[in-house]
């Protein structure tokens, strides 16, 4: 029968060559020429030689490039950075975490204008348009501290935002995009001035709580449905 003879130097020009394919593409086509004088058909008067087959060399940039022009071709453009440009500066925002595809991509994004009357805006990414729209937007007294939508097994049932500034204020968000307030939770009724709200954070175990923090140094802890305050820190950090 038939047998493969592969000398030493036909092992070492092999892995030279395959090295140089991905290192010198140059050094690899002369190897491929050597190759193919080494590996040229010869017979022994002793025995037959079955070559291997001849190697056939394909330049490596090529090789990558219409591999990058295939998958350009399969898979479409698309944008991956979306700008939303509104009228007037913006300091707040915040994700829905409402679960469906009817909430997905929405946000909420509060101005920052120097005067009492500011907004808040709700947009959405529109796929047809490939661009975000308002969904709705409502008057805030004042900037914004911090925005919330409500976490996601509460916002299931009732779609709501929280936000900050002089009080704490709890909105209903519609399905047809008007936007209502709910409650506002002012813990001094006895005056008409108030300490601005720093921060708050809805509980993430029992969502009907949400605590506030206040430039005063107090934390104020709100039961949402009653719209009372469970208890208050005092001189906090």
């Amino acid at each position: 029968g038939t047998r493969s003879i592969l000398t030493p130097l036909h092992v070492i020009l092999r892995c030279c060559y395959f090295i140089g394919v991905y290192c010198s593409p140059l050094g690899a086509y002369l190897l491929f020429v050597v190759l193919q004088r080494v590996e040229s058909p010869s017979s022994c008067c002793c025995c037959p030689i079955h070559h291997p087959p001849p190697l056939r060399y394909k330049a490596p940039m090529a090789a990558a490039s219409e591999s990058a022009s295939a998958d350009a071709r399969k898979s479409p453009a698309r944008k991956e950075i979306y700008t939303y440009k509104a009228e007037y500066p913006l300091y707040g925002l915040a994700s829905s975490c409402r679960p469906g595809s009817a909430a997905h991509y929405r946000f909420a994004v509060g101005s920052f204008i120097e005067e009492y009357r500011n907004k808040v805006e709700v947009i959405q990414l529109d796929s047809e348009k490939d661009e975000f729209v308002k969904r709705g937007v409502f008057d805030h007294p004042y900037p914004t501290t911090k925005i919330l939508w409500a976490p996601e097994k509460l916002s299931s049932e009732r779609d709501l935002l929280a936000t900050t500034g002089d009080y704490l204020r709890i909105w209903n968000v519609q399905s047809e995009g008007s936007i209502r307030m709910e409650a506002m939770l002012n813990n001094n009724k006895q005056s008409e001035y108030c300490a601005p709200l720093t921060s708050f954070d809805w509980n993430q175990t029992d969502h009907n709580v949400i605590g506030t923090s206040s430039i005063d140094t107090t934390c104020t802890i709100w039961d949402v449905p009653t719209k009372k305050v469970k208890t208050q820190l005092i001189a906090h950090d």
